[in-house]
């Protein structure tokens, strides 16, 4: 769903005190590291994943 839908994700606040620690500031940030030239996620980011 992250993948499918980044604008959503881009337009809610990260909720879980990462931002302090990681760096975050959107709840996108919080499952995905990077996407390449074609917009398809390249890294996903480990707190997403788990």
């Amino acid at each position: 769903m992250a993948a499918q839908y980044p604008e959503v994700l881009a337009s809610v606040p990260c909720y879980c005190g990462c931002y302090a620690e990681d760096g975050h500031e959107s709840n996108l940030d919080c499952f995905i590291d990077s996407f390449g030239d074609d917009m398809q996620v390249t890294e996903w980011d480990s707190m997403g994943i788990s």
